[in-house]
Formats: structure tokens, sequence, C-alpha cells
């Protein structure tokens, strides 16, 4: 849509250079403005979610050089995401490049748990290991991992099945995003069990680490809670079912539109006025309406637009108007 805007504008001077003395042509809307805010939306999202991510990471690991290899897990999944997109044919619209931003929180569930769990054989490991047992060490590590982490990320793409059967706009909205999920999702997986492992091997060091605060002082909540929690399992289990049956209450009260909100910064009013009005009262009452409209300080411009020729796809007569804010 873009480059097509852009083309347009190389060609208006030609068509001013035709036009009589006096009239000038002045694009007053332009949906090159609506798709520079939708790919800014989502830019935003996965740069924010990625520096999140990795403060979290860092916050919680309480190592920079692990923080680092997990947060690597993100772009990576999303170049297989691209690369699988590209397979497929599936273009980079605004729904595809939302299915990333929406799962950039699970990309790295399965490199944080390799991380996790080598970060701690590491810890465990004298400071004079040699090179292949270290290389042992981490493929053992790896292994010990990788299966449940297989099964939970395969869980998450047998999820987005449903969202693939979709048909009709709602299938055409959704299916690449559910694609492009899932692609993710197998990227992050590759990332997990062969690129994570590989970047410890090279960056992360053997030898006792420094659990963060953060993590203590959790470990020392949550122990007890936990210990609770087991000696009063029918309690908890009765808690989480008025849970779920509270939650299946709700659900005639949630909405059904599957459709998300879309703000470009503009807004088009369609008028019907009466079927026997003359031109002349449908220009009067048009431009009453401009007057009041634009009194509203947010307004920047009003252009409005009576009935449409019959070559138009859509021809109206006097009686109807649009009108631009």
């Amino acid at each position: 849509t873009s480059h097509v805007i852009e083309r347009l504008y190389e060609k208006l001077p030609e068509v001013q250079a035709s036009l009589p003395v006096g009239v000038r042509l002045i694009p007053y809307y332009e949906q090159a403005e609506l798709v520079g805010q939708a790919t800014w939306t989502v830019k935003k999202a996965l740069l924010e979610g990625g520096l999140l991510a990795a403060l979290v990471l860092i916050i919680c690991l309480g190592s920079m050089r692990t923080a680092s290899i997990v947060a690597l897990a993100l772009p990576f999944s999303a170049l297989v995401a691209f690369i699988l997109m590209r397979w497929f044919g599936l273009s980079a619209n605004l729904m595809s490049l939302g299915g990333v931003a929406i799962a950039m929180g699970m990309l790295v569930d399965g490199a944080i748990v390799v991380a996790e769990n080598l970060h701690r054989h590491m810890s465990e490991a004298p400071k004079d290991i040699s090179a292949k047992d270290r290389l042992r060490l981490i493929s053992k590590g790896t292994g010990e991992v990788a299966r449940p982490i297989t099964f939970a990320i395969l869980i998450l793409v047998v999820v987005f099945f449903p969202v693939l059967t979709l048909q009709g706009v709602e299938g055409k909205m959704f299916r690449p995003m559910a694609y492009t999920m899932c692609f993710a999702l197998i990227g992050s997986l590759i990332v997990a069990i062969l690129a994570v492992p590989s970047l410890v091997s090279l960056m992360m060091k053997t030898g006792t680490h420094k659990e963060p605060i953060i993590m203590v002082r959790l470990q020392k909540l949550y122990n007890p809670a936990l210990d609770w929690a087991m000696s009063h399992r029918r309690i908890i289990l009765i808690v989480v079912l008025v849970t779920f049956l509270g939650s299946v209450v709700l659900i005639p009260f949630l909405g059904t539109e599957f459709v998300p909100t879309l703000e470009e910064g503009s807004i088009l009013i369609g008028v019907t006025m009466a079927p026997s009005i003359s031109l002349v009262e449908a220009t009067r009452t048009i431009q009453a309406m401009e007057r009041d409209i634009k009194t509203y300080a947010e307004v920047e411009e009003v252009v409005s637009r009576i009935g449409r020729p019959q070559a138009g796809s859509h021809p109206h007569p006097v009686n109807y108007a649009e009108v631009h804010i």
C-alpha cells in the first residue's frame, strides 16, 4: 500500500500541470498514515517486549551472561518465523507480525529452562574441569530437560490449531497470526535445544554462582506456601475448582467480536438526508455540520462529499453525503 501511494505522489505534479489555473490537488486523506501507525505499533510492541523480557531475565537469573543467552532466543525465533513465512507464502502484515509480538513471552520459555538447568550444572562443576567434560556436562544438562521442553512447546503449537480452522473474514485475518506464532514457537524450540547449549559452552563459566537476592527472598516465601499447600490439598483443589466454575459462569458476559479496533486517526460519517432534498439544501446542511464539527479542538480538518457519480463503484444520490474528519 505504501509503495502505491508513493508512486501516486510522484504522478501528482503531472496531473497538477494539466489542471486549470487556480485549481490545486491537495491530499486530505491517505492510508499511508494508517499503515505507518499499524506497523509502528507492532515494532514498538516487539521492542518493548524484548527489552522487558531481557530485564526480567537479568533480575531473576542474576547473571548477565545467562540473560544474554536467553534473550538471543527472541530474534532467532523471529528469524525462523520469517523464513517459514516466506516458505509458506505468508506476507509480513499487521496480523502476522502481531503474532510474533503476542508470542514474545512464550518464545523464551524453553531457553530459560535449558539455560537455568545448565547454569545449575555449571555452578556445581569445578573451575578446572576439562573442555571435554565441560561439553559432556552441557550435553547431559540439555538432555535432562529436552523432552519436557519439546512437549510443552508442541502443546502450545497445538493450542493454535483451532484458529487455523477459522473461515471467512476471521480466517483471513487470524490464520496468518496463528501460523506466525506456531513458526516462532518452532524456532524457540530449535533455540532451546541447539543454540542455547552452544552459547553456554562459549559464554558461561564453571564455578559457584551467587543466587540473586530477589530469588532468595522469593524462595523464602514460596517454600512455606508450598508446604502449606501440600498439607491442605483438599482446600487448594476446592479453591481451584470454584475459580474454574466462576470463570465458566463469566463466559456469556464476554465480548464475541473477533476483530480488533482500528484507530487510524480519522472518522468517516455517512449522512442520509430526505430523498426529496435539493443539492443546494444538502450543501447548506452539510456545511452546517462541518461548522459544528470544527468547534472541537481535536479536529484538524473536515472534508465532505455530497453524492457520488454513476461511474463510481458505489453511486449515491445528492441526499447522501460522506464527511471525512
